[in-house]
């Protein structure tokens, strides 16, 4: 077995437990503590103040600092689990549990970036980062049933298993990178010159970068609008998030192999126009029906759609960091993805003050809009690659506008 396998094994274990992260929405809910409008800010605030720090974190990793790192998830995933103890606990036990535990996950991310995925080139890291999403929705799933037969009645010791598991996942992961620091050398760059490299980036690729993350930004928005809309519709239950998730997570799962072959030989732009389009299609059903088999079937379409994007996407927005260290670039990504999980609740906020209708017609128009951002940007480097294959397609700069 090799290390790749057995990481990919820790991350399979640990998301298949991952209730506190997952069931957030509902969490912070189910026991009218707070208003569906108040848990949304709540999500946003934490992935602010979680994704302002991990570049730093990313930075604390590439100089071998990965005590702290383990520290941090631990600390921070003891206290969240700890609020989330009681069904019926106040409020504010439920906001400080909610920005700990993403604090923890969202560090969790960016080890798990930096341990599978920064630190590969070109068509491995196509290939890492392609089997990380299928194993996370896999576990997704499971953890997904769990949840909604399971979760009520075992509420604290499973929330145990999710702390414990989540442990487990960040000193293996940890304990990966600190084997291959050894052997490779640790990096030499300050802070201070890291983040200059950053900011450089940052700037050349900003608004490539822009337009993927609003894409991005609307199918998480979904995640968590679709459970608080059936809150406002006086449906607040575990149960919704969990059926969500689960649909979420089975059709990655039965999708991936067949879709993988059929975009193979597509070029980046098909691939990503394509899966924008099917994104688009199914996040309007949601805001125009309250039928279950509606709404599941509008997250087939979209969870089709990030099948498609969401691998294209991944590598596209770690080839806009290839100049940086590899944690300084895990950290980067998960910054970006703080951005997004930062707008998502507030995007959800949003609509579910807007009427259903206009919330369809926002929740369609804004990935197209951010897709089109993404393609008419200027490239530092223009030409033209011709693809071999899926993999070889992924590994590359995307063919200029």
């Amino acid at each position: 077995m090799n290390s790749r396998t057995l990481l990919l094994g820790l991350v399979f274990l640990s998301s298949s437990f991952n209730f506190a992260q997952t069931l957030q929405p509902m969490l912070l809910t189910e026991s009218g503590a707070l208003l569906p409008i108040q848990a949304g800010l709540t999500l946003a605030m934490g992935s602010l103040l979680s994704g302002l720090m991990q570049p730093y974190i990313g930075n604390l990793l590439d100089h071998g600092r990965v005590k702290r790192g383990f520290s941090l998830v631990a600390i921070c995933y003891a206290l969240g689990v700890f609020g989330y103890w009681h069904a019926s606990a106040p409020g504010w036990q439920l906001v400080i549990s909610c920005l700990f535990i993403i604090m923890a996950g969202m560090t969790l991310r960016t080890i798990v970036s930096m341990a599978l995925i920064a630190s590969c080139q070109g068509s491995e890291r196509a290939e890492a980062a392609s089997m990380r999403y299928l194993v996370s929705n896999a576990a997704l799933a499971v953890s997904a049933s769990i949840a909604l037969f399971l979760f009520k009645e075992w509420r604290r010791e499973l929330l145990m298993v999710d702390f414990v598991t989540s442990l487990v996942l960040a000193g293996g992961m940890l304990y990966h990178l600190k084997k291959k620091m050894r052997d490779c050398g640790r990096p030499r760059t300050s802070l201070k010159e890291s983040k200059a490299v950053l900011l450089e980036a940052m700037k050349t690729h900003g608004r490539r970068i822009t337009g993927l993350s609003l894409v991005t930004v609307c199918f998480s928005a979904n995640l968590t609008y679709i459970p608080l809309l059936f809150a406002k519709r006086g449906m607040a239950t575990t149960d919704i998030s969990a059926m969500v998730l689960m649909m979420n997570a089975i059709i990655v799962i039965l999708s991936a192999k067949p879709l993988r072959r059929l975009t193979r030989h597509w070029r980046p732009q098909r691939i990503g126009k394509i899966g924008t389009g099917l994104i688009a299609a199914g996040m309007c059903f949601a805001p125009l029906t309250s039928s279950i088999n509606w709404v599941m079937l509008g997250i087939v379409i979209w969870t089709v759609g990030e099948v498609i994007f969401i691998p294209w996407e991944q590598l596209q927005l770690f080839n806009c960091f290839d100049n940086t260290t590899a944690g300084l670039a895990s950290g980067a990504v998960s910054f970006l993805f703080s951005i997004c999980q930062i707008l998502a609740p507030v995007l959800s906020t949003a609509l579910l003050s807007l009427p259903d209708e206009v919330a369809a017609v926002v929740l369609t128009l804004l990935p197209i809009m951010g897709y089109w951002i993404y393609r008419t940007t200027e490239k530092p480097h223009s030409g033209v690659l011709v693809p071999v294959d899926y993999r070889s397609e992924l590994a590359n700069t995307e063919t200029a506008a």
